[in-house]
């Protein structure tokens, strides 16, 4: 009889669990590939987001369209170009490329890729001057408007 009263306690328990109060958790939790629903909005800088709040930040934070797009597509390009970004304006450059000599402002950036694969964006700020050379692949340039410039504590920066 008690080993009834557990099994059917064990399957009752299985379907779902509901917490009245906070839940805490020492290991690790494995959703399975299933989805967290009901997720509230952030309260703390940790606490996890759902997608409406994420949406909203983006839009924002990020949410600026470039003005313009360009794009170039090379296969064993033997001279170097060379691009300055307008004033006002900055660049997201992003780079597919199998082989590529860059520099920005004259100064060498290391970039390879062994399988043609896509590294983090490279990002311009006015009057930076960017050269491209012995490209195989393509790049693309993101053109942003800001409003502003300037250095501070020895670094760069922009304001959108």
């Amino acid at each position: 009889m008690r080993y009834l009263f557990i099994l059917l306690l064990s399957i009752s328990f299985t379907q779902e669990l509901q917490v009245e109060g906070n839940l805490k958790v020492t290991g690790s939790i494995d959703a399975q590939g299933n989805p967290i629903t009901n997720v509230g909005s952030p309260v703390q800088s940790d606490d996890a987001v759902n997608m409406g709040f994420l949406q909203s930040e983006m839009t924002g934070l990020s949410g600026m369209k470039p003005e313009r797009i360009y794009r170039s597509v090379s296969a064993n390009v033997p001279q170097p170009i060379t691009l300055a970004v307008p004033t006002g304006k900055v660049w997201q450059i992003s780079i597919s490329s199998w082989y590529l000599e860059l520099s920005v402002n004259d100064l060498p950036f290391p970039f390879t890729t062994d399988a043609g694969g896509v590294p983090h964006p490279i990002w311009a700020l006015s009057g930076d001057s960017i050269t491209l050379g012995n490209m195989d692949g393509f790049f693309t340039i993101f053109e942003y408007p800001i409003t502003g410039s300037g250095s501070d504590q020895g670094l760069d920066y922009i304001e959108p």
